[in-house]
């Protein structure tokens, strides 16, 4: 009887613990679920153009209000621009057919430019034309982790036709590496993972159990099992930083040393005041950000001439296409702003790595070219209405 009884208290020990191990495992596979919708909202898809077609991977949205979306160098490579997308669904369900995207690349892919890379840290920051409403940035860990601790991560895997996979691991190690990639050369701190990374993978967010980002999927030991390594946050942070010393101080220092005073017009232009024949104030706009054309880069440079609640007439736009036929930098164009006036400006495409001496040319340049037209047809616009008008065009760029 005894010995039955010690049986019975065995088994129901043994079915306790069982049932508490299941337990277990359903709650962290329910809070797995969590991370992997958390994230899910902040990972994107990026096409970029190779030499030889396409090339694919991921990445994350770090910062909503400037829509930057951070990725592996060798994702972007030598683009410029690339396409980027977000995760889409019906009826609540998550679409994950790589097909529907590309079909709908006209629809909802968004265009984005590479800010900046750096090929040791194998990192890039493409700028998103816009994002989908509501779509948040993903948090950002405080501090590194560490072994042991628990990792999972999403990604776009070239092969299967499937888009937005889970994968999750554990760390291995982290430290700083210095290893050669077919992207080149890299020294940085990596997280070493048991996650497996695959080709499309890279660039796409590894966060830990709260769901903050704790590293950037970046590539696989072909040569071990099991074993990935990822750009570490403090890399990344780094990489983050560094791209806006370069957008927010870089543009200006240059417009400072070629010595016109400028005025920061919002985050997109900064203006410089010139004096005309006349002595009449000729405005000036300078782009903040650069446009690129294949490989080359460029800034615009740009005045407004004249305003208008009339159409141009044949007469004007003859003269302005005759002057754009003549002018060697720069050309006329005729804008329809949101109430209903038409904006004459004049606007120049300047090297982005031009001197200080020779953007200050440029600038005086376009003011010349802008006043002397004013002077020939806007003798019955008002300082303030040009200005006005000014502003009104420059926030719709």
């Amino acid at each position: 009887m005894k010995t039955l009884n010690n049986k019975l208290g065995g088994k129901t020990v043994a079915t306790t613990v069982a049932l508490i191990m299941m337990l277990a495992a359903t709650q962290t596979a329910f809070a797995d679920a969590k991370v992997y919708q958390r994230t899910l909202k902040s990972t994107t898809w990026i096409i970029a153009k190779a030499e030889n077609g396409y090339s694919t991977g991921s990445g994350v949205l770090v910062d909503a209000e400037k829509k930057w979306v951070v990725t592996n160098f060798h994702v972007v490579g030598a683009s410029k621009e690339v396409l980027i997308f977000f995760p889409q669904f019906q009826d609540d369900q998550l679409i994950a057919e790589r097909q529907h995207y590309i079909d709908g690349a006209d629809t909802f892919g968004i265009r984005a430019r590479v800010v900046m890379v750096d090929k040791k840290r194998d990192l890039a920051v493409v700028e998103l034309n816009s994002i989908p409403e509501n779509t948040p940035a993903i948090e950002i860990a405080e501090t590194s982790i560490g072994p042991g601790e628990m990792v999972h991560s999403i990604g776009n895997p070239t092969a299967g036709g499937v888009l937005w996979t889970y994968t999750s691991g554990s760390v291995r190690s982290v430290y700083r590496k210095q290893f050669r990639t077919q992207a080149g050369e890299h020294d940085m701190r990596v997280v070493e993972t048991t996650s497996p990374i695959n080709p499309g993978d890279s660039g796409g967010p590894v966060v830990n159990a709260a769901g903050e980002l704790v590293a950037i999927s970046q590539s696989l030991d072909p040569k071990a099992r099991l074993m990935s390594y990822c750009v570490e946050i403090t890399e990344a942070k780094a990489f983050v930083a560094e791209v806006i010393d370069y957008t927010t101080v870089v543009v200006p220092d240059v417009l400072a040393k070629s010595g016109l005073t400028i005025v920061p017009q919002g985050k997109t232009a900064f203006s410089a005041d010139l004096q005309a024949d006349g002595g009449e104030t000729q405005r000036v706009f300078i782009s903040a950000k650069l446009e690129s054309f294949g490989k080359a880069e460029t800034r615009k440079v740009w005045s407004l001439a004249t305003v208008s609640p009339q159409a141009p007439t044949l007469e004007l736009l003859t003269t302005l296409m005759e002057q754009s036929a003549r002018t060697k930098l720069g050309a006329w164009v005729i804008e329809k702003n949101e109430a209903g006036q038409y904006l004459v400006i004049f606007c120049a495409k300047v090297d982005a790595g031009s001197s200080p001496e020779s953007l200050r040319n440029s600038v005086e340049f376009v003011s010349k070219v802008a006043a002397s037209m004013k002077q020939q047809i806007t003798a019955n616009v008002t300082v303030s209405q040009t200005k006005s008008s000014s502003s009104d065009w420059l926030g719709s760029r």
